[in-house]
């Protein structure tokens, strides 16, 4: 009977020592998803201000071409009104 509740105590023993090892070992996995989560997450968050900011530009743009379509179309007018003269 005592032989048989040591072995069981060890049994207990070597099964507490697995499940903290896997238990370390998942914990280990866990930081690691986490730490690639939270990277991915800062490089959309970037990415997302640089699209906003590149739309604003490219708003910015387009808005000073049609400034500058209608300045060269105003430049051609005046340039066929001399020619006329």
């Amino acid at each position: 009977m005592k032989i048989q509740k040591e072995t069981n105590l060890d049994n207990l023993r070597q099964q507490g020592v697995i499940l903290i090892e896997q238990t370390a070992d998942e914990e280990n996995k866990s930081k690691e998803v986490l730490d690639n989560k939270l990277e991915l997450e800062q490089q959309l968050t970037d990415l997302q201000h640089k699209v906003a900011k590149d739309s604003a530009q490219r708003a910015n743009d387009k808005e000073e071409l049609l400034k500058m379509k209608v300045k060269n179309s105003q430049l051609d007018s005046q340039n066929k009104m001399l020619d006329v003269e």
